[in-house]
């Protein structure tokens, strides 16, 4: 656990963010943060709770690496982190609890630890196979997708899209029926069964669209 910092302490970020603490308290003595960016010396205020201000300055921090060709360090972890923090200011409490308890428990256990240069859409997916109910799914693919995409903008990524797998199909309302391409029977084994859709779909027209399905799930792989 971190030990808060004492008044007047100054925090650096790997990529030269500087938290400065008030050497008093009152009401005018917000935590600053300096730092430069693209040659110029930045100043802003970072609020007077210092967990937050310590994660706005990794936030800047994440920015910073980026622009320095750094990305080695950023993890998911610190995207997540990075994102939420961010994003704080547009969401009420009800949807920053919610992403977090997802982030927590659905995706940083899984993917946390890999850096952002080496993601890939299996990584993604990974965390989708781990839902066994639809609505579990859609929440985590959201998130992965907001977060993603705010990864884009903020140019920590060059496609968010590019890194989803393609939406999966729903049975049953809270079921799911196939989760992913890897649930899928191999090619050889679909083939297989198209040739002998006669004998199999013929007058099953459940047969017949899990057949249809299995073929779609191979051409978008």
């Amino acid at each position: 656990m971190t030990i808060a910092p004492n008044p007047g302490d100054v925090w650096v970020t790997p990529h030269g963010v500087k938290m400065r603490m008030p050497k008093t308290t009152g009401p005018k003595n917000y935590i600053r943060a300096t730092y430069y960016h693209l040659g110029e010396r930045k100043h802003r205020s970072l609020g007077k709770d210092w967990k937050e201000a310590w994660a706005e300055a990794h936030r800047i921090d994440t920015i910073l690496a980026t622009e320095q060709g750094d990305t080695a360090g950023i993890t998911v972890a610190t995207l997540g982190r990075s994102w939420i923090t961010a994003s704080k200011q547009y969401w009420g409490q009800r949807y920053i609890d919610q992403n977090e308890d997802v982030l927590a428990k659905s995706v940083l256990p899984i993917i946390g630890a890999v850096q952002i240069g080496e993601l890939n859409r299996n990584h993604i997916r990974q965390c989708l196979d781990q839902q066994t109910v639809i609505s579990g799914l859609k929440r985590v693919r959201t998130l992965i997708s907001v977060m993603l995409n705010w990864a884009e903008d903020e140019q920590l990524i060059d496609n968010a899209t590019a890194l989803l797998p393609p939406k999966t199909r729903e049975m049953n309302g809270n079921k799911l029926k196939f989760k992913t391409r890897e649930s899928a029977p191999a090619t050889e084994d679909v083939l297989a069964l198209a040739r002998n859709r006669s004998n199999m779909c013929q007058n099953n027209t459940r047969q017949l669209k899990k057949l249809l399905y299995y073929l779609r799930l191979i051409l978008i792989a």
